[in-house]
């Protein structure tokens, strides 16, 4: 059997550090787990394996390189092993994320991305390297606890696709049968026990508040599609939740808290004080 590894490129220890003992701990019965702090480096350790006959599974890249020499490796990787899966790893804090990550998803360089930090792994790094790699290492539930439950008939299709969806993500679910009490918004004239649309509700809510009218009950699928990118890290997880198909209308509904970007540029700007100092 060819022995396969992952590689790692990162020039933060820390990060580096991160994903070498989460990689491990999950997947080092089955792959060795290589790093290089440099696209110099990388490119010796490519060139050794593929001397060797060694496999590269999965390289993980961090956006932190000099854009030049990012393609570049990227684009020897694939040259020395077409199957490798190719990740971008990003700081959620990075103002040009966004935009880089979808033009390398767009033209092939990138099979997918990885948001740092990247803890809790079990939430952010190890389903998207599970579905990368095949789904090869299903999800490990908990019992007794429920993150979510699902309510709906057992065989309905959409209840599948849910409860594969949940598995995938190592998300602990439970499940339950056609259920009419225990809604949010129970209703004794609907047929189903609870209202389908709270259209009206909302603009109730929102005349109470004195909210603008501007302010729409759309506006919280966009809310919705920032924040669990944010806690998450997995954009895929994000579109298949959403029913998208396209990076760039997925990214359409991302709107990253500017305070959080401020506070990364100023921390980076020149003359700014030190944490700790």
């Amino acid at each position: 059997m060819t022995e396969s590894v992952f590689l790692v490129v990162d020039s933060d220890p820390g990060d580096l550090a991160t994903f070498t003992s989460a990689l491990t701990s999950r997947y080092g019965s089955e792959y060795k787990i290589r790093t290089a702090a440099t696209a110099s480096e990388a490119h010796t350790t490519l060139a050794a394996l593929s001397d060797a006959g060694i496999t590269v599974a999965l390289l993980i890249v961090s956006r932190e390189l000099v854009e030049a020499d990012l393609f570049l490796l990227l684009k020897r990787a694939r040259e020395l092993f077409p199957g490798a899966r190719r990740v971008l790893s990003a700081r959620y804090v990075d103002p040009s994320a966004f935009e880089f990550i979808t033009g390398a998803m767009r033209s092939g360089r990138i099979d997918y991305f990885l948001y740092k930090p990247c803890e809790p792994v079990g939430a952010r790094l190890y389903p998207v390297v599970d579905d990368l790699l095949g789904g090869a290492h299903p999800a490990r539930q908990e019992r007794g606890f429920e993150a979510i439950r699902i309510i709906g008939e057992q065989w309905h299709p959409r209840s599948h696709q849910l409860r594969d969806l949940l598995e995938r993500s190592t998300i602990p679910f439970g499940r339950s049968g056609d259920c009419r009490t225990g809604w949010v918004f129970p209703s004794k004239r609907a047929r189903s026990g609870h209202l389908t649309t709270i259209a009206l509700k909302f603009r109730q809510a929102r005349v109470k508040a004195g909210l603008s009218r501007d302010l729409v009950l759309y506006c919280g699928r966009h809310d919705f599609g920032t924040r669990v990118l944010k806690k998450t890290g997995n954009l895929k997880l994000v579109m298949q939740t959403m029913g998208q198909k396209d990076v760039k209308t997925a990214m359409k509904y991302q709107h990253p808290e500017l305070d959080i970007v401020r506070a990364a540029l100023n921390e980076t700007a020149p003359g700014a004080p030190q944490t700790g100092a």
